[in-house]
């Protein structure tokens, strides 16, 4: 009787951990918002969207993707939702309160041997990118002035694809295949790390906007649940931050609070 009961037991837990529901979400790697799924700092969004919907008996599903790929699934409906967008990325369910901010900046190597005072490669004023290579991932959203100024100078820019195009950027701009990339500064201070390189190699130039978007894990409209998701969302961040577990779980990554 007692194997008898404990196989039943075993089915009922199979049974009810396969019609558990399940919140697929897809983004490429962009630390440290989202980082990669199998690492014990999977980003904090995630740490954010695991611990709230846990709560509520909904286990998250974040696999990593190319973003324009990503996103466009997520607009097809085939998946729930897209981590770290803003409202420039496409027409998305978002929540009413963001996951964070950020604010995009040039970022260059100087030219060798040349004097500090050189306006080449000072990233400083719009006119000091003209006959620039300006590296950028593509189908990102930057913001509303940056993408005003690649859509009006698009022979400016050089747009990368693929789930790591940062990593393929800094390349470029230690091979002198480009002169500047323009990315968070959060982002790029991780991914310099992590790829055990020198900061101290690296400038910070100008942004294109005079201030800094939000970001959203945000929801696939083709989904019904997409409005609960996000209140699901609104909520349990306020919980989060209340309690002081949202302090906590950026304290991982050195961070602090955006709002």
């Amino acid at each position: 009787m007692v194997k008898i009961h404990l196989l039943f037991s075993s089915l009922y837990f199979v049974a009810s951990f396969a019609q558990a529901e399940t919140l697929t979400l897809k983004a490429d790697t962009w630390c440290p918002f989202n980082c990669n799924p199998k690492s014990a700092q999977a980003g904090y969004m995630i740490d954010i969207v695991r611990e709230v919907f846990k709560k509520k008996g909904i286990r998250i599903d974040y696999q990593i993707k190319n973003w324009d790929e990503s996103k466009k699934e997520a607009l097809d409906g085939k998946i729930k939702g897209v981590v770290g967008a803003s409202k420039g990325d496409g027409d998305f369910y978002f929540p009413n309160h963001p996951l964070g901010k950020y604010q995009n900046y040039l970022f260059y190597r100087p030219m060798k041997n040349a004097s500090p005072n050189s306006v080449n490669f000072r990233f400083e004023t719009l006119e000091d990118l003209e006959g620039k290579r300006i590296g950028i991932a593509k189908d990102y959203a930057y913001g509303t002035e940056a993408d005003r100024l690649i859509a009006k100078k698009p022979e400016l820019f050089v747009k990368i694809s693929g789930d790591e195009p940062l990593i393929t950027l800094i390349q470029m701009l230690e091979e002198g295949k480009i002169h500047a990339l323009y990315e968070c500064p959060q982002v790029f201070m991780y991914k310099i790390k992590m790829l055990n390189k020198n900061y101290a190699d690296f400038r910070r130039g100008m942004s294109f906007d005079k201030n800094s978007d939000d970001l959203y894990v945000a929801f696939s409209k083709k989904d019904p649940n997409a409005k609960k998701y996000a209140s699901i969302l609104d909520q349990g961040l306020e919980e989060l931050r209340n309690s002081g577990k949202l302090k906590r779980i950026l304290d991982n990554y050195a961070l602090t609070d955006w709002e």
